[in-house]
Order: structure tokens, then C-alpha cells, then sequence
């Protein structure tokens, strides 16, 4: 008969704050290796809400481990983020809620300088998730946006954990500036991706309404080369003005993705470094009335065939110059 785990020693209650000097404690270094972030831990035998939590100076994002995501049987588990300002999480269980018996890291604000989180006991909640097995996996829909989950064609068949995952969010209160919203990324050995704006690698993009001038610049890093893959790429409260197209620079292609259901893409890799290079991939944008099998629809050659040097174009009333 297998018992459940048990724990022994005083539970710890009352308020618990975390800094510089305290047990265990937030960075206060400024070097490449721990890049400002702290592990640290859910003091409590209970869930905390992060939402909740008082942060000075400390990102509004934590980040975990999810031992579901990786490669089965060779790169097992993947961090990744939730993000306290767009509420969102990044196809994990983890979330909002804190777990008894979860650590977790933190970002200082300022590189170098602590930051202080205090956790207090009104911060403390009944929701339960399994951030320690397989579940079934959430995602925030509270705004516009465009999750791409990259799977091992094989786990993806069997409704298996995705290697690795990125989420880009817009609403009128972010920028495409860094800053509000933003959560960087974390990478782990093995194959990672990421969003990539302003010369940093994104775990979610927290962006402006998308405009027909905009594009998401995806890093796919350390893919393996002779490979297949698969893209699983989901839209929620997405403009349906717009069309997104997955752009593979490798092949010169250009894909459009669906927004009324999940839409996967499948590709592989070759013994060409290119094919496995990390700006393999971008999403661009386009207004859906200019999509290429409307436009082509819509526009008119007169004469047709051309004869002579000279001939006329009618657009469609849509189109701008």
C-alpha cells in the first residue's frame, strides 16, 4: 500500500516578509547568472493568491516548474509563468494560486535592488490546483489573444503536455513598449520558444490592439535538427478584422491561421542549420477583407488579356493606398 507524503514541524502562520536578509532571501545582486531573479516558497500549508500577495519592487509575474511539459523520457518539464497583471497563465496549471509546498522564482524591478514580498494571512485561499501532475490545462481568456504551444507530434496525438509554450496579449491598456504586462522569459535545457520584442525573449507579450502594421517575431530556440514538430495555435476575443499568418522564412511560406478553432502547423527540420535556426518563424497580420482568395475575387484587369502598353485596375472599394 502506498501512504501519502507527511510533513512534520510548526506550522507557520502570521505574517511572512522575504527581502534581503530574510530566510529565504530576495537577490540583491546584479550579475548575468541569477538575473535578478529569487527562488522562493508558499510559507503556508494553504494556497495564497498571488493577485494578493503585497510585491515592492518584485515583477507582478512568478515562475514555476511544470514537470508535465518538455520531451517525454529526455527533457522532461518546462518553466513557465503566470502574470498577476493580465491575469494570465501559459497552458499550466499554474496560476494564480500558489500551492502549499510550491517554490517559485521572483524578479526584482530594478536590477540589483531587492525587492520585499509579504505574504499575510488574508492572503490565503481555498483554491486547489495540481501544479505537481497532469491535469488538464487552463488558460486565462480575459483578453485578446494568441497562445503557440509547440508539441511533439507524437504527444499531441494522444492528447500529451506540449514542449513548450508562449502567449501574446492585447488590450488597450499595454504597449508595444516593454514594460506593463510583459513577462520575460525563463528558458530551460532543450527546445524553448518565445515571443521577441525590443531585443528581449518574451514568455507573454502584453501588446497593443493588433493593427495590420504589426508582428509577433517568435524565437524558436535549440529545435533539433532532422525533427518533426507541431505548432498548436489558439485565438481568443481576437478582431475578426484581422487574419494572423504563421510565416516560415526557411520554406517562403505564408500560412493562414484560423481563429475559429485551434489550428495546428506542422514542420520539420533538415540536417540545414536554417531549417532549425531560431527566426525560422513570425506571425504577421492583415485585414481579412485583403486576404489573398478575397482580393483576387475582388480585383479587376480590363482589358483582359492586356493588349498595348496601356491597361486598367479596379479594386476593390476597401483598399487603401
Amino acid at each position: 500500500m502506498c501512504l501519502p507524503p507527511s510533513a512534520t514541524g510548526t506550522l507557520k502562520t502570521g505574517t511572512v516578509a522575504l527581502s534581503s536578509s530574510s530566510t529565504p532571501a530576495i537577490n540583491n545582486t546584479a550579475n548575468t547568472t541569477t538575473a535578478d531573479y529569487s527562488l522562493v516558497g508558499n510559507p503556508y500549508q494553504s494556497a495564497v493568491d498571488w493577485n494578493a500577495v503585497t510585491k515592492s519592487g518584485i515583477d507582478a509575474t512568478y515562475y514555476a516548474w511544470d514537470p508535465n511539459m518538455g520531451t517525454t523520457g529526455v527533457q522532461r518539464g518546462r518553466y513557465v509563468v503566470f502574470n498577476g497583471t493580465t491575469n494570465d497563465n501559459v497552458s499550466s496549471q499554474v496560476g494564480q494560486f500558489i500551492q502549499p509546498g510550491q517554490a517559485f522564482f521572483v524578479k526584482n524591478t530594478v536590477s540589483g535592488t531587492a525587492g520585499t514580498l509579504t505574504f499575510q494571512e488574508a492572503h490565503k485561499a481555498t483554491t486547489n490546483a495540481n501544479v505537481f501532475r497532469t491535469n488538464n490545462q487552463t488558460e486565462s481568456t480575459n483578453f485578446a489573444s494568441l497562445s503557440m504551444q509547440l508539441y511533439d507530434p507524437n504527444e499531441l496525438a494522444i492528447g500529451g503536455y506540449p514542449i513548450d509554450a508562449t502567449k501574446a496579449v492585447f488590450g488597450a491598456e499595454y504597449t508595444n513598449e516593454l514594460g506593463l504586462g510583459d513577462a520575460t522569459k525563463l528558458e530551460a535545457a532543450g527546445e524553448n520558444i518565445a515571443w521577441f520584442r525590443n531585443n528581449t525573449k518574451l514568455a507573454i507579450d502584453a501588446a497593443a490592439p493588433v493593427t495590420t502594421s504589426d508582428e509577433l517575431v517568435m524565437k524558436t530556440l535549440r529545435l533539433g535538427a532532422n525533427k518533426n514538430y507541431t505548432f498548436k495555435i489558439q485565438t481568443t476575443n481576437f478582431d475578426t478584422a484581422l487574419t494572423p499568418y504563421l510565416v516560415d522564412n526557411f520554406l517562403n511560406t505564408q500560412t493562414e491561421i484560423a481563429t475559429s478553432q485551434a489550428f495546428l502547423a506542422s514542420f520539420a527540420t533538415t540536417s540545414n542549420v536554417a531549417s532549425y535556426n531560431e527566426n525560422r518563424f513570425k506571425i504577421v497580420f492583415q485585414n481579412a477583407l485583403l486576404n489573398t482568395d478575397t482580393f483576387t475575387t475582388q480585383v479587376g484587369l480590363y482589358p483582359n488579356p492586356s493588349k498595348g502598353n496601356g491597361f486598367y485596375l479596379q479594386l476593390p472599394s476597401t483598399t487603401q493606398a
